[in-house]
């Protein structure tokens, strides 16, 4: 197994939590394989989609993996790299009930985000809902609170209807370092709760190309 001596100050593995994570596109599969590296042996991963080409420039996949389900080969990938087997779904998520102590949403559409929310809110072994969207350079990671109120309804104001959403365009959809940076926020901010039981930042929204002033 991995020694994680390195980063025991900053994140104690021992107090890693069972979490699920669905949608696993170029945010999703930042975010597994990042939790897997700091220790987290309990994951769950949904995904009905498969690998395309598009994929690979701001994801975690390869080349050789375009065309086989993103569940699978995450699972294996993550199994390379750090000897932890996660749990797959290769399945659309359509609403089940989640148990895991946090919840991370990296889907593309507003409704199953809205899905995952009702199924989530009123659920007090569910500690963190964090809801991730990308929209080119542009990042926004929520981190919510089911069992606090002023959180909940700070996120119900920010969910809509998919048709007034929009959709981008080819060409301006998303690209590596907006992927890494929105993964990097939403697994330091879940880190962080779990160290200190602090959310630092509620909502954590800027385009990635003033990173340069950010730290």
């Amino acid at each position: 197994m991995p020694n994680h001596s390195h980063h025991l100050e900053l994140f104690d593995p021992k107090k890693a939590c069972s979490l699920t994570v669905i949608g696993l596109g170029a945010i999703g599969s930042v975010v597994v394989e990042s939790f897997a590296r700091v220790g987290f042996d309990d994951i769950t991963a949904i995904d009905h989609d498969s690998v395309s080409s598009h994929n690979v420039p701001m994801s975690a996949y390869g080349i050789h993996d375009v065309g086989f389900l993103k569940a699978q080969k995450l699972h294996d990938r993550v199994l390379e790299l750090t000897g932890i087997e996660i749990k797959i779904k290769s399945e659309k998520y359509q609403g089940e009930k989640l148990s895991s102590k946090v919840v991370i949403s990296c889907v593309d559409d507003m409704d199953p985000r809205k899905e995952m929310w009702q199924n989530v809110q009123d659920r007090t072994s569910i500690e963190l809902f964090c809801d991730s969207r990308l929209a080119g350079a542009y990042v926004e990671i929520l981190t919510v609170r089911p069992g606090a109120e002023v959180d909940k309804d700070r996120y119900n104001a920010l969910l809509c209807d998919q048709k007034d959403t929009v959709r981008q365009t080819c060409g301006k959809h998303g690209i590596i370092y907006a992927s890494l940076y929105a993964g990097s926020v939403l697994v330091a901010n879940v880190l962080e709760y779990l160290e200190s039981g602090v959310v630092r930042k509620w909502r954590d929204a800027r385009r990635c190309d003033t990173l340069s002033q950010v730290f």
